[in-house]
This record gives structure tokens, sequence and C-alpha cells, in this order.
């Protein structure tokens, strides 16, 4: 052996081998071969003396180091579900805690688990081969779950049926004995004293450590206990107490299960209800409802074994999605999980929805693995969801059924969450408005109008049920499964085009892409164009130039006649107008288009202002009864725009308003009166109707005088031969306004019978002089203004008139000088101003001056003569 190596070693100095990244220098010259090793040549010893089973207990402290006291009761409500039992109590004494089940007694394959420390399968240490079996049926199965009680002390006792077994952590030892105190009493119940000493891993369980569990346990109940709860003649279990006498707090959960029903075939609803009172607080409620199915196992699953939970009859196996209730809806704050039926704390499933299935978990039983079992229940899981989408949760829930889909958090693993995504893009699960077999459709086909307003312009099956489409929430999520969104340009392309929208401006991008196949038929109804225009009206800025570019141009408006036409070659008409427009019918908007903007203001305005020119004339020669007129007048009074300078001038000088008689009249013929005087001269003037009192602005803008002029005075003064009750009446207002009395007027006047002679009868002035005894008058003191007025309009010398008023020289006449008071409305500065004097026009200042001066030189004499 010696003799061997040394030769290795020397051959190997001889010849020292060559790096493999450089070849030998002589290509011709093979390497040597190495030699072969000799095989080792160990003799084993005999330890048949020595050998033992050890193994330190850093493996165990481990194992209970990482569960926590919430875990702990987990592991004891699963042992008392598998043991059947329907109540558990936890009794924290002084020193040491007891634990009664009120399941089944253990059998001899549970002792053969307690006969071991910790697992299952071969005995090690056991010279006879001993093999431990896992529990069958059972949640749990690896003979783990009682020694997380090492949490608290270090000696675990069960005790069942007279006997006792022993686990012990310190040493690693187990045992069992016989129990007589415990002999024909039914159920499990497991004694472990307190420990007293902490190690490196593993602490005291002292008062606060207790206080500490207890909060732990509170936490943990409903999602370990919620699915333990069974409907039918096995009611699982019902109520678990935790009692602590250290410390006075007292916990208490208990939990019913009723059957409900389901309109999803084949699945089987059950409705649970838990409540925990921890001491005088009872707490909120926890509720949830249940949906299950039986499924096929597939052949490549066939040998797999899983929990008596899940075990269904003809070889079949339960899958189950569930979710929490708050006050009767989903309460889409929860987060879901995966269940075993017990809760995967680590395991999510990324929405409100949670799983049950008998799922392969991690050592712990915290969460689910990646394992192809695991992925076939989720798949089954997702399958069943779809079904009840349909078929039930709608129905039941309302759009909290999509909601529930919604992510909500991480998703550990990420599998349902992305199946359940992918089946709502893909499936007819979306609710929509059209009925029968159109009430369901894939996302795909469906659009989401941008705004309420553009909704209903394609079938029922294209739109979200009313209930999803008016939560964002739902909106966004069938955005992500596809749907499109129907915006204004959606609805420009839908109105302006049929299938070829090649010659349209507007361009939808990946908005809703929609046409009509009867265009344009399914447009030409005045329905739709108003449901339309309105939709299109109520965003104006949302229109771009393209959109407004196809409305103006494309043959999609319906004109007054029921035809469709280009906006801009169509002309609006107001509704006052419409009977008397001369405009064709086919070269109108329709009326009911007319308030829509998004349409009419590409349209043209009918020429009002040269109507209002035409229709004004025409009135000079039309009927009493004309419509044109009518319509002009109505326009007239509800018109607010300005009219233009050419209409006011037609408008004014033609009759095309109606007085307080209801006579057409033109307005500068019309006088707007103060009411005394207005009632004065009612029966003989123009005034304005009521309705054209009640339009100022109209009346400021024709410029309808409201002042008096010499031309109603006239027309007074001949309307005094039906009434002549009216001649002093009349006499005193034509002294109140003398300035009126210009020569025209006074010539007219002087033609018409309006004094009254001493007869009482009435005689125009010019029949002859008062003064020389052409009339004789009536018998009265002499009044200045009157006396005057009639020498005014009958003619005589005003030379002398003027001088017996101004200087009071005596005269045949009466005596002037007790009247110096200036008569109303005369004088001399009025006459001069009203530009008449006595009948005769008014001369120049020179002119004035030569009279006055003419008088002075005649004297009284001419006075006298003249008398």
């Amino acid at each position: 052996m010696a003799t061997t190596i040394e030769e290795l070693e020397s051959s190997g100095s001889a010849s020292a081998p060559m790096p493999a990244s450089r070849s030998p220098r002589k290509r011709g010259v093979t390497p040597t071969e190495p030699r072969p090793f000799d095989e080792p040549d160990y003799q084993r010893p005999d330890f048949s003396g020595s050998r033992r089973t050890r193994i330190g207990s850093s493996v165990i402290e481990q194992f209970v180091a990482g569960h926590d006291a919430g875990d702990v009761l987990r592991e004891l409500i699963q042992n008392e579900y598998d043991g059947g039992g329907e109540r558990l109590t936890l009794t924290f004494g002084s020193r040491s805690l007891e634990i009664c089940g009120t399941g089944k007694n253990i059998d001899r394959s549970g002792w053969e688990r307690l006969s071991v420390i910790v697992g299952t399968g071969n005995v090690m240490g056991s010279r006879d081969g001993e093999v431990v079996a896992e529990k069958e049926n059972g949640i749990g199965s690896k003979n783990f779950g009682l020694r997380s009680l090492f949490r608290f002390g270090n000696e675990i006792h069960v005790r069942s049926n007279g006997q006792v077994a022993l686990l012990d952590l310190q040493t690693q030892e187990t045992g069992r004995e016989r129990d007589p105190a415990w002999r024909g009493e039914k159920g499990v119940r497991i004694h472990l004293p307190y420990r007293q000493e902490s190690t490196e891993r593993l602490e005291a369980f002292t008062v606060e450590r207790e206080q500490h569990a207890l909060g732990l346990m509170a936490a943990s109940m409903p999602d370990t206990l919620v699915k333990l709860a069974h409907s039918g003649k096995k009611r699982g279990l019902r109520e678990v107490n935790v009692r602590s006498i250290r410390t006075g707090r007292m916990l208490r959960w208990k939990q019913e299960a009723k059957i409900g029903r389901c309109r999803a075939a084949g699945v089987s609803m059950v409705a649970r209800n838990g409540r925990l009172i921890d001491g005088g607080d009872k707490g909120a409620p926890f509720q949830e409802e249940e949906f299950s199915r039986s499924v096929a196992i597939p052949a490549e699953h066939a040998a797999r074994r899983f929990p008596a939970y899940y075990k269904m009859p003809g070889g079949r196996l339960k899958i189950a999605v569930s979710v929490s209730i708050a006050r009767r809806r989903i309460d889409l704050e929860q987060h879901g999980h995966f269940y075993y039926p017990l809760k995967a704390p680590s395991s999510r499933t990324g929405c409100a929805i949670s799983v049950s299935a008998p799922f392969d978990l991690n050592t712990d039983r915290s969460e689910i693995t990646d394992h192809v079992w695991n992925d076939w229940l989720i798949d089954q899981a997702v399958e069943l969801t779809i079904d009840l989408l349909r078929a039930d949760w709608f129905g039941r829930y309302g759009a909290d059924a999509f909601k529930a889909l919604v992510g909500n958090g991480h998703a550990s693993p990420d599998r349902f969450a992305t199946k359940i995504a992918e089946r709502l893009a893909k499936d007819a699960c979306w609710p929509t408005l059209g009925t029968g077999e159109d009430h369901f459709a894939a996302a795909g086909e469906l659009v989401l109008p941008a705004a309420e307003e553009l909704t209903g312009f394609l079938t029922g099956k294209r739109y979200l049920d009313r209930a999803l489409a008016a939560d964002k929430a739902i909106c966004d999520l069938v955005a992500d499964c596809g749907a499109k969104r129907f915006t204004i340009a959606s609805l420009v392309r839908l109105r302006c085009a049929g299938k070829d929208e090649k010659g349209l401006a507007t361009k939808v991008g990946n908005d809703a892409n929609f046409h009509f196949t009867n265009y344009p038929a399914a447009i030409a109804g005045i329905d739709m164009q108003v449901r339309q225009a309105s939709a299109l009206s109520a965003y104006p800025r949302r229109l771009t130039k393209q959109n407004k570019l196809d409305l103006a141009n494309t043959h999609s408006t319906l004109n007054a006649s029921g035809k469709l036409r280009p906006a801009v070659e169509l002309m609006i008409v107001d509704s006052d107008l419409w009977a008397d427009c001369p405009e064709p019918q086919a070269n109108r908007l329709h009326p009911d288009l007319i308030p829509f903007k998004a349409i009419s203001s590409h349209c043209s305005k009918f020429n009002e202002e040269q109507w209002l020119i035409d229709a004004a004339e025409r009135a000079a020669t039309a009927a009493a009864d004309d419509r044109e007129r009518e319509t002009l007048y109505r326009k007239l009074l509800t018109r607010e725009a300005p009219i233009s300078r050419p209409a006011l001038t037609a408008l004014r000088n033609n009759p095309v308003v109606k007085n307080q008689r209801g006579q057409w009249v033109a307005p500068v013929a019309m006088v707007h009166l103060k009411k005394p005087l207005a009632r004065l001269l009612d029966p003989v003037i123009d005034a304005p109707s009521k309705e054209l009192l009640n339009a100022p602005g109209l009346i400021g803008r024709l410029r309808i005088r409201d002042t008096l002029n010499g031309s109603d005075l006239v027309e007074y003064a001949r309307g005094l031969v039906d009434r002549p009750e009216m001649a002093e009446r009349f006499e005193k207002l034509l002294v109140d306004n003398l300035q009126l009395l210009s020569a025209a007027i006074v010539e007219e006047l002087r033609a018409i019978p309006f004094l009254r002679a001493r007869s009482g009868e009435l005689v125009a002035p010019a029949i002859g002089d008062p003064l020389r005894g052409g009339i004789e008058p009536i018998e009265r003191p002499f009044r200045p203004g009157i006396d005057l007025y009639r020498a005014h309009i009958a003619g005589t010398g005003r030379f002398a008139q003027r001088r017996t008023v101004r200087s009071g020289h005596p005269s045949a006449r009466p005596d002037m000088r007790a009247h110096r008071r200036r008569p109303i409305g005369m004088g001399c500065r009025g006459i001069r101003r009203s530009g008449v004097a006595f009948g005769r026009r008014r001369r120049g200042r020179a002119g004035i001056r030569r009279g006055r001066g003419d008088e002075r030189e005649r004297g009284h004499g001419e006075d006298e003569a003249d008398h």
C-alpha cells in the first residue's frame, strides 16, 4: 500500500500535468495515462454493545416555539373535531391547564400515536419494527398538533377510557398507565402542569403569559371554528369555552349552521353564524354563507388521500367557496383565505371570497403548497364561483357579488385571482339590460358609457345591468376585462356613418366602435335624433374639431320634412314664425332639434330682420285677421334681441300693433299718456293695448310718444259732435295746451263745431266773431284764459287783445286790471314760443317791435273802433 503511494508521488513529480487551457508543444507526443486508484479498505467495528437512540430536544423545542397560543387552540380544536366532539373546554387553573372534550374515546391507533414524542411511521429505537400509522380521515395527520401544548408546560397527560399517556419534553420519553379514576367517562381530558422555569427557547407560563395567550386565542376563534359547524346529523363542533382562574377572564364561542337554498344546480348552501362572548362583552357576530358542490376526482389524483370532511359519496370530493356577511351584505373589507377546513393564515385568495378544499399544506399548516393537486382544487373553485355568479350570487347579492371578486390585497398563491380574472374576461357572466339569452354577456361585448347621457343608443345586451353600471369599481373591473368605453367620439361615429367610416374625421381609437346595420334608417326617427342631440349637447367642451366637422357635413340631421340632410344646409326657424316663414320645409331644421346646440349651431338662422320689414310693409294692406300680422305682433311682444334701424322704421310706420280697442294701428300714430289724460282722450286717441303695456321695452324701441300733440286736439274736437257735454272740458284742455296750436291745427279747428254758443249748441269758430255778434257769448264773468283763447280761435284783432291784457286800458270789454294773472298756457312769451299769434304766423323780433310801435301811434282810438 505504501509502495503504491510512493510510486504515484514519484511519477507525479517526474511529469507534472499540463493545465487544461494549454496544449502540449509537441503535438505528436501522446500524454501518459494515469494509473488506477485502489479501493479504500475500512473494517467496521461492532457497535452492538453501545448503540442507543438519542434525539436532542431542540427539534421539538423549535417546533413548539414556532406556535403561539392561537396555534395551540387551533390544534386542540382540530383534534376535538376529528374525535366528533361538539364542545371543547379549556380551564387555565392556578397551577395547570385542564382540557375537556366531548368526542370519542381514544382508540388503539390513537394510543399508538401517543407512544411517540412526535411524528408517524417507523418508531426509532424500536427493535420490533414498530410503526405508527397516520390518522385517517382526520384534519390532522402528522401527529404534531397535540405537542404544541409544550408551549405551556413540559409534561402532557392524556386521559381517556381508564388510561393515561405521558409525553415528557425534557426527557423525550413517553409512557402509558391505567387511570381508574377516568374509567367509564366519555371523551378525552388533558392535564398540563405549567412550566415554572424558562428554558433557552421556551419561557415559564406566568400570569402575564397567560393573559397574552388568552388574547391570541380570542382573536383566532372565528377563523378556526367557523367551518367546523354542520347542518346535518353530525353537528360538528358548536361550542368552545376558555376559562382562566388566575385572570378571571372567560371566552365563549357558540355557532350554528343552517341549510339555505341556492338557485345554482347541484350546489348546496350552508349559512353559519357565531358569536364570541368575552366576559361581559358579547362582541360582534360572525356570519358566512358557504356554497359547495361535489366534483369527480380525475384519474391522476384518484389515489390521493384527504380528510373525511371533504369526502362525498361515489368517490367524489367537496369544493366550497364562501363569503363573510355583515348586515345581510357581503363584507367586502374581509380578506379571503384558503381553508383546509381550518384557515391557512398565510394563504390568501386576493379577494373577498374564501375557498375550502383538501389542500396540501406545509409543515406547520400555515399555507398551501405549490402542487398540481392544489392547482386542480383551485381551478374547481374558480369554476364554481363563475357558475354561482350567474345562477345565484347576482340575484342574491347584487353588485356586491362582483365587487367581491375585485382584488383587495396580496394573493398567495395567485392562481385563484388570476383564473378568476381570465374567466371574467372571456365568460358570458356579466348581467346586462337584455332579456332571455341576452341577459348575460362577455365583457368584450359590453360598452361603458362615459356619461349617463350616452346610455341607450345600442341594444340592451351591450349595457351592464343598472345595479352594476352605477358602481365605479365594477366599471373599472369590467373595463379591465375587455369592455370598451362609449364616449362622445363613439356616438359621433354611430350617428354619422354606417359600416364604412373612412369618410369620417372622427377617430374612436380604443373607444367603442359600433354602427347600425340598417343605417341610415336607424337614426331617421325623431326620438333617436333628439336623444343623440341631447347627449352631444350635454358636453359641448368634449366635442373636438373633428366631431363638429362630422356633425355638420354628414347626412345625419333630420329636416322638417323628415329627411336626413347635412346640418350646414339647414335653417333654423323659430316656432312663432314657423307657419308664416317662406323658407321651404326641406331647408328647415326639425323644430325639435333647435334647442340642442351641438346640432343647431351648424345651421344658419332665418333672416328675421328682413322678414320684419317685409311683414310690416304687407301689413299696410292686410286684412284685419291676417295671420302673418298676428304672428309679427306676437313676435314683437316676446322678442328681446335688438331690432335693426331699417326694421324699426318699417314697423313704426305700418299698422303692426294693437291699440286699447284691439285695432291695428301704426306705432307712429299711437300715444301713451298718463292715466288722467288718457282717460279723457280715450275715445279719440290710439293708446297701447294691455299686452303692449306689458312690454315697456318694445314701447321704447318703437318710440311711441308719451305727450299730447295738436292732432290729438283736432281728433278730440271732432268727437264732440257725439259728446257735446265734453265741450267745456275740451276748452280747458285747449287752454292748458295752447302751445300745441300751430297754424295748421288752428285752421283745422276753425272748421270744427266745438265752441258752445249762448243757445247751448256747438258751433265752429269760423262762423263769426263772438265779439261782433256772430256768436252770442254766454253770460258769465270774464275769464282771461278761456275768453282769450275764444278770441284767438275766432281770429279777432290780436293787437287790441294784447294791449287790453298787457296794459289793462279801459275798453268796452270788462276791466282786465283785476286779472293780472297770466292766462294758463298763454302770454306773449307762450304765444311766441308756440309759433301762433291768434291764427297768424309768428314774426321776427323786428316785426314785433314795429307792431308795438304802431299800436302806440294808433292809441286807444283804434281799440274803440275795433270794439
